[in-house]
């Protein structure tokens, strides 16, 4: 209930971490309840709203984000793979099979299977989730 408009309101409370490398919380041992510092923005419901907004000092909000990640790096260094793969296979398939029109392609067989392969699948994929496949096909066998 809002103590200033006497009705009943849903209370929302919003939490705002800030960044404070000074501000230490205090671990519990055993059973004792957590200490957390005192929050350095305290707004109260008011008469408009059913809000309470505080703002609580946290070492943990600090961005910590330095270099690249982990994941980064594995792109990078796909990325880098592939360019080369392409590169070496295109020149050798040029200059050394004398290869012409789509056959310059490194591995063009094993690539066109996998491209028409996932093509298919999401056509499938497409068809049974818009219900675009006949039942009757999918339950019946195929005669002999």
């Amino acid at each position: 209930m809002n103590p200033y408009t006497g009705k009943l309101c849903n209370l929302e409370i919003e939490v705002k971490f800030e960044c404070d490398n000074s501000v230490d919380w205090k671990i519990p041992e055993g059973n004792e309840p957590g200490i957390a510092p005192f929050p350095s923005h305290f707004s109260p419901v008011s008469d408009k709203t059913c809000k309470l907004t505080m703002n609580v000092p946290y070492k943990g909000a600090c961005s910590k984000k330095t270099g690249l990640s982990g994941g980064t790096i594995l792109l990078i260094i796909l990325l880098i793979f592939v360019c080369f793969y392409l590169a070496f296979g295109f020149a050798y398939q040029i200059f050394i099979k004398n290869e012409t029109g789509h056959n310059r392609i490194p591995h063009y067989p094993f690539w066109s299977f996998v491209f028409l392969s996932c093509l298919e699948g999401m056509m499938f994929t497409w068809k049974f989730v818009t219900c675009q496949r006949k039942k009757e096909k999918l339950l019946k066998y195929d005669s002999i």
